[in-house]
């Protein structure tokens, strides 16, 4: 969603009900909806307002199938994991919305500057532990990246965040918009595999995604900066940076063990990814021994390019 678009809707909205939620100032926009502070009876929460155009777009029952499945997770709680609390179609509006409880925090993106250097392995875990616990209920949240983490004040506390293309892990493919398999999520963020669509739907091929997903995460805090973000234009390049190019990962005021746990994570070939991790390797930094003192060489990744699918056709 462009910013004068979510602007609009702020403009229509602030001071407005939507179900039950007088919506008080706007926190943030993303792609496909504008993320408001709302509260009612003192409760402050974070509102999650859709585009309509987008919902139009992409269609109104897919949208609401997915609000659905994020409000399978109302009375579920982990620390480092978003609460939903609500969510469906406003009446009065008509306004597809999600309820989420409110952090008054940056996100990770927003920070990355001001991390501690010693406090990388307690954050990169705890959003781990956080996607395990997805995983744990057959859920796998397929957009891991800094702008989806916020962080408390104090970097005691990551919470995972946007709960919108979570996947059902071996079911149907209802977020791929009617089995046209278009690429959703973050492509600066996202493995080769997802890019072209080429996952398996088992446990382990997300497993897989996600440990990508967290290694591009912890990329960004070992290096201050986003991954591949030389090659964010134009768009065909950033492309080629995912499939092919290992970035630079080093840092003399970073425990070894976390470099190479990131470069581990982000080799191309998912079944590598799945050989040498797991998500132990997250939650805790493990010494030296001969099972985990090398990854496997980084090579470029085995599939021949004439199998993918076209740039054109992927994102139509």
């Amino acid at each position: 969603m462009d910013s004068t678009r979510a602007n609009r809707m702020a403009q229509e909205l602030i001071g407005k009900t939507v179900d039950v939620w007088t919506i008080t100032e706007k926190l943030n926009q993303g792609k496909s909806a504008v993320v408001f502070k709302a509260e009612k009876n003192r409760e402050q929460v974070a509102l999650k307002i859709f585009d309509p155009e987008l919902v139009e777009s992409f269609g109104k029952t897919t949208q609401l199938q997915r609000i659905e499945r994020e409000k399978s997770l109302i009375g579920v709680k982990n620390p480092y994991l978003v609460q939903i609390k609500g969510g469906g179609e406003c009446k009065q509006t008509g306004y597809l919305y999600v309820v989420m409880e409110y952090l008054p925090y940056k996100n990770l993106a927003q920070k990355l500057d001001c991390i501690p250097r010693n406090l990388i392995s307690q954050i990169i875990g705890q959003i781990a532990s956080s996607s395990k616990f997805l995983e744990d209920r057959g859920l796998a949240h397929r957009d891991i990246k800094p702008e989806n983490i916020a962080i408390s004040d104090d970097f005691q506390r990551a919470v995972l965040l946007d709960l919108g293309v979570l996947h059902p892990v071996g079911l149907s493919t209802l977020t791929d918009h009617d089995e046209q398999r278009a690429f959703l999520g973050t492509l600066q963020y996202s493995p080769p595999e997802l890019l072209y669509r080429d996952e398996e739907n088992t446990p382990e091929a997300w497993r897989a995604i996600s440990f990508y997903q967290l290694g591009a995460v912890l990329h960004d805090l070992i290096m201050k900066s986003p991954i591949f973000h030389s090659y964010r234009q134009p768009f065909a390049v950033m492309v080629d940076a995912v499939r092919e190019v290992n970035p630079k990962i080093s840092a003399k005021d970073v425990d070894s063990q976390l470099v190479l746990l990131a470069k581990t994570c982000l080799l191309k070939d998912p079944s590598q990814r799945l050989k040498y991790l797991n998500w132990d390797r997250f939650l805790s930094q493990p010494a030296e021994t001969e099972d985990n003192r090398q990854p496997p060489p980084f090579d470029p990744p085995s599939q021949n390019p004439s199998q993918f699918v076209p740039v054109s056709q992927m994102f139509s």
